[in-house]
């Protein structure tokens, strides 16, 4: 009687234990299963956002380049003017419209002056300014200075100045001073005060943004 007591008793331990063990190692794979889950449910990323474009550079488009040699004259009763023809002409028949203004281009002007030695004083710089004297208003001509406050290149003794254009073309086409499709611009410098060195246009060209 009692050995087949003890082995009951026996049995049921060894029924117990397999069971207890099976259970274990069902449950190991779920759980690595579920921490591999887990992993690619929260990768981490190490890529940077690619989301924003790149700005792209602006290319010019040269609408005129013209070389020449044009004194300045040093006299403030007396202007000096210079003809820019365009090889392709700037086309303005959207200055009228409305609502166009962030579709517009730029227009910048370049001058490249020299001079025999330290140019004295500024000269002011007009946009087709029709006549100094008979033009009511000469600061709306006005698109700004030669001035030469640094000095010049001391290699070729020159020195190149940028003017944007834009504005006061618009608005001489919105006043009918100007077509919309202009060929030709002419520029006026007038010095500030007489004497010094001789100043020189050596070239102008024209650049659309």
């Amino acid at each position: 009687m009692k050995k087949l007591l003890f082995a009951l008793v026996l049995l049921t331990f060894t029924t117990f234990g397999i069971v207890l063990s099976s259970n274990v190692d069902a449950q190991l794979p779920q759980n690595n299963i579920r921490q591999i889950n887990y992993a690619h449910e929260a990768p981490v990323d190490t890529q940077p956002s690619s989301g924003l474009p790149r700005q792209n550079q602006l290319l010019a488009t040269v609408l005129a380049s013209q070389e020449q040699k044009t004194q300045l004259i040093n006299n403030p009763s007396t202007p000096t003017q210079v003809n820019l023809s365009l090889s392709t002409p700037i086309q303005l028949d959207w200055a009228n419209s409305p609502g166009l203004t962030n579709a517009k281009k730029r227009y910048v002007l370049e001058v490249q002056v020299s001079s025999t030695g330290r140019p004295v004083g500024n000269y002011s710089v007009y946009l087709n300014l029709p006549n100094l004297k008979a033009a009511s208003d000469v600061d709306t001509y006005y698109i700004g200075p030669l001035n030469f406050f640094e000095p010049l290149n001391p290699k070729d003794k020159s020195k190149t100045f940028q003017f944007d254009l834009t504005e006061e073309l618009i608005q001489q086409v919105k006043k009918g001073e100007q077509p919309t499709k202009i060929s030709n611009l002419t520029l006026t410098f007038l010095p500030d005060e007489g004497g010094g060195p001789e100043v020189f246009v050596d070239r102008l060209s024209l650049r659309e943004l």
